[in-house]
C-alpha cells in the first residue's frame, strides 16, 4: 500500500480522505494505512476499502496500540 490512495466505505464511491502512510505492521501481522476520516467513519470496527492500482482492498479502523 502507498500513500495518497483513496479511502471509501464498501458501497460508496465518493472518496472519505487519502492514506497518508502506510508501511507493513510486523506487530499487527498487516499492512498499517493511515488517513484522516469524517467522524463518523472513525470509529473502531467500521469496514472501510482502500483503492490500489485499481482494486479495492478491505480495510477495518482499528485502535492503537495496534497488537
Amino acid at each position: 500500500m502507498l500513500d495518497n490512495r483513496p479511502v471509501f466505505t464498501p458501497e460508496g464511491d465518493e472518496s472519505l480522505g487519502y492514506v497518508h502512510s502506510a508501511e507493513y505492521g510486523y506487530t499487527a501481522g498487516a499492512c498499517v494505512a493511515y488517513t484522516y476520516l469524517p467522524p463518523e467513519y472513525a470509529e473502531p470496527g467500521t469496514d472501510l476499502e482502500i483503492l490500489f492500482e485499481g482494486d479495492r482492498y478491505a480495510a477495518t479502523v482499528r485502535e492503537e496500540p495496534l497488537v
